[in-house]
This record gives C-alpha cells, structure tokens and sequence, in this order.
C-alpha cells in the first residue's frame, strides 16, 4: 500500500552537528497534512511541544 504523505515528501540526508540524518522540510509536511494553522505558528508550537534544540534536532533554511 503506498502513503500519500510519502509520494509527497522528499526524504533528504542533512548534517546535524556532523552527522547524517534522514530529514524532511517542513513546509512540505505541513502542506501534506493539511494543517489549519499558519506554518510559522504551527512550527513554532510544534518545536516548542517537542522541546527540540535548534542545531541538534532541526535546522533553519
């Protein structure tokens, strides 16, 4: 079975505090759930709700 959400989403390696991780923008997640809210207010709550550290669980740009 094949995920919309996935068919969406391109799953990129990026380089946290020098080492590779699988990420995905979030602007694109945000589009791709539909969400209600404005991006720049939902990712702020989101970050905030899940207590992530810039540079060491999401990078800007």
């Amino acid at each position: 079975m094949i995920n919309p959400i996935t068919e969406l989403l391109t799953i990129e390696q990026k380089a946290i505090e020098g080492k590779e991780i699988q990420t995905v923008n979030a602007r694109n997640l945000h589009q791709a759930l539909g969400v209600g809210k404005m991006f720049q207010h939902w990712i702020k709550d989101r970050i905030k709700r899940a207590g992530f550290i810039e540079g060491q669980d999401f990078i800007w740009g």
